[in-house]
């Protein structure tokens, strides 16, 4: 037995007498009137089906009081306030004040927090990462994607943690646990290591929310074409693949036609099947009908007769509409992008002449004064429907945090919300040849020090050959220590990946069109060879994340 005397019961729940004696009375409504066994991450968390080893794993099945069980039922771990019930060592009532939480909660007694904490360690990165994880969201220490902890409970249970050294009970229980299914809680073993994995603060931590994202939006489109993408020689669901791979975020592009690509009706069947797969999706408004970024900035065909202040108020009604047609649709968004590289202009007012696009003095007075108008009547209809809503404005121009750090404080100044900075970073494409990745971190670590704001990229991608065809022909510059083939681009991603996770000026990062491999013109950036069997940076991405991302 692992719990021979008291071990579970004790440690968990309630105390009762030194001698092991279950009573089979059935007494359910007192303290001490009745043992069972209970999993310590509730069943109803996850499903509960028995044919899963998270149901009959012996680091999560313990001997509890049946009474102190059933006041726990599936309330959150906690801390309580100052009104609570007591039942026997333990705690229910509301969270107190400053956790984070504030609902109804179950505090264990401080001796055995820290058994709690090393338990929930295990079980999060046992159970809820990898290939198939368990969605664990009907939990409220869990966020929304079903497999992260929420900041206030990964914070809590460090504490608990470090409070509650191990015993030498958890260690027996730790070693006969071995014995019998073969595993260890790492935990036990090494509880430095939950820092390194769910420290919110810890560059790389499960818990930091680091978007590794995707812009995949070509998918539904070569699906209806009948192409494939294979991992393993075999097909596979792209969505499925994205997230087994990883990734944890997708960027949903919208723009305002109602039907065609990357029109709202295939944009939201986009964000469903992205959700489904377990990719949080954000949303782009680039308030045009087609193609809108560094080069060109065009109003919808529709609006294109409306004067300044009426489209204003179609793109404040048209934002509005939006958010709430993926809001009925039950899509969980909380981040939404205005326009897209919006450098010099958006929605119609942009800068076509070259040569007045660095004019600082001009573009405020001509340009910038009517974009941030625009972006602020796209960002309160937005709110009209989340209110919480967080917003990025993206710019092209990586190589020149200058330029960029004026533009973003013109925008702040026209009271323009802004949560993350976003930038373009496609180091190949001779925009700049400063292209290196200390450049690169130098850059953003300027840009994000000068606004105080935390950098995401919107979109980034690496070549696997330097004989690209069609548009982006030219896109095959030289980036020092990576060559321009299939390994190159595997060792490219890797170190970029590394780099970002580990920055704390950066909240993510978004690959453009890694499915895209139906179009010569960039089948060369996409983590798919032509025949559509993943590329070795396609491979590589799950290995080179933290443990538990």
């Amino acid at each position: 037995m692992t719990d021979e005397v008291l071990y579970g019961c004790k440690v968990f729940y309630a105390p009762l007498s030194n001698s092991f004696e279950p009573v089979q009375s059935g007494k359910t409504g007192e303290i001490g009137g009745f043992l069972t066994r209970e999993h310590s991450w509730p069943k109803e968390w996850w499903g509960g089906q028995k044919n899963t080893p998270a149901y009959s794993d012996l680091f999560n099945v313990i001997l509890a009081d049946a009474h102190t069980n059933g006041q726990k039922g599936v309330k959150p771990l906690g801390e309580v306030g100052k009104n609570y019930q007591q039942f026997g060592i333990s705690k229910v009532g509301k969270a107190r004040e400053g956790l984070g939480f504030e609902d109804d909660v179950f505090e264990p007694a401080d001796e055995f927090k820290g058994d709690f904490a090393r338990g929930y360690f295990y079980f999060v990165v046992r159970y809820m990462t990898g290939g198939e994880p368990l969605n664990c969201s009907k939990s409220k220490m869990v966020g929304e994607n079903g497999i992260d902890f929420q900041n206030w409970a990964a914070k809590m249970l460090l504490n608990w943690s470090q409070n509650d050294p191990i015993s030498q009970k958890e260690n027996d229980r730790n070693e006969a646990i071995f014995q019998i299914q073969g595993n260890r809680n790492p935990f036990i073993d090494h509880p430095e290591w939950a820092y390194f994995i769910f420290d919110p603060d810890m560059p790389g931590s499960k818990t930091r929310k680091f978007m590794l994202g995707a812009d995949a939006n070509y998918s539904l489109d070569m699906m209806k074409q009948g192409f494939q993408w294979k991992t393993g020689g075999k097909p596979k669901n792209i969505f499925r693949i994205l997230s087994e791979a990883g990734f944890n975020y997708f960027r949903v592009r919208i723009w305002t036609n109602e039907d065609g690509p990357s029109g709202l009706n295939y944009s939201l069947k986009t964000a469903k099947q992205s959700s489904n797969a377990g990719l949080k999706p954000y949303l782009v408004l680039f308030l045009s009908d087609n193609w809108a970024d560094y080069v060109k900035q065009p109003v919808p065909e529709k609006w294109k007769k409306l004067s300044f202040k009426d489209k204003i108020r179609k793109v404040r009604q048209y934002s509005e509409d939006t958010a709430r047609v993926f809001e009925n649709a039950g899509i969980k968004t909380d981040i939404y992008e205005i326009g897209n590289e919006i450098d010099f202009g958006i929605c119609g007012e942009f800068a076509e002449d070259w040569g007045v696009r660095f004019n600082i003095d001009w573009m405020k007075k001509n340009i910038w004064k009517k974009e941030a108008a625009i972006i602020k009547a796209a960002q309160e209809g937005v709110q009209k429907i989340n209110p919480k809503a967080k917003f990025i404005l993206h710019l092209t121009q990586w190589w020149n945090p200058d330029f960029c750090g004026v533009f973003f404080k013109n925008m702040l100044s026209e009271g323009v919300q802004i949560d993350e900075l976003g930038l373009s970073y496609f180091p190949t494409s001779g925009l700049n040849y400063s292209n290196t990745l200390d450049d690169f971190e130098k850059f953003v670590g300027r840009l994000s020090a000068d606004i105080k704001k935390p950098v995401i990229i919107c979109e980034y991608a690496f070549p696997s050959s330097e004989k690209i065809e069609g548009q982006f022909f030219n896109w095959n510059k030289t980036v020092p220590n990576y060559t321009l083939t299939v390994e190159g681009q595997q060792r490219w991603n890797a170190d970029f990946i590394d780099r970002c996770e580990k920055s704390k000026d950066i909240d993510g990062i978004f690959y453009w069109s890694p499915e895209w491999y139906s179009d010569k013109m960039w089948t060369d950036f996409s983590l798919f060879d032509k025949t559509g069997a993943a590329k070795r940076a396609m491979e590589m991405f799950h290995a080179c994340l933290p443990v538990g991302r």
